[in-house]
């Protein structure tokens, strides 16, 4: 059953969605930063984004690489850190602010082993 509370809390979520989406944009082009959707392939770019999912990924008996997606608003990027299982301070959530050279492996951005800076939670205007 579909009441007038349910359509009323879907249309907010999506509202919310839309706003939190432009205001990532927004902090990442303040950072001097290139959106994710306008990266080519083994360009050296900085960006910015929130993470959204943090993954180990197991090659084998040892080999392991922990994967970032990162979004901007625009595209979400793969980050990979080969060899580590975490990265202290990076979780769902936080901002951060990458660079590196981004190859793309079945049509998505990847980088590898990027630099990075987390940012604080309400970045202040200056």
């Amino acid at each position: 059953m579909d009441t007038k509370l349910r359509r009323w809390a879907r249309r907010i979520a999506g509202a919310n969605a839309e706003y939190d989406r432009d205001h990532v944009q927004q902090n990442a082009l303040r950072a001097g930063s290139t959106p994710i959707a306008d990266i080519c392939d083994r360009q050296l770019v900085q960006c910015t984004g929130t993470v959204t999912d943090v993954a180990v990924h197991h090659v084998g008996d040892n080999a392991r690489s922990l994967l970032v997606a990162l979004d901007d608003g625009s595209r979400v990027l793969t980050l990979s850190w080969l060899g580590r299982r975490q990265i202290a301070g990076i979780e769902p959530g936080v901002m951060l602010t990458v660079s590196g050279r981004v190859a793309y492996k079945r049509g998505l951005p990847v980088m590898f082993n990027p630099r990075y800076e987390i940012l604080p939670c309400n970045p202040q205007k200056k």
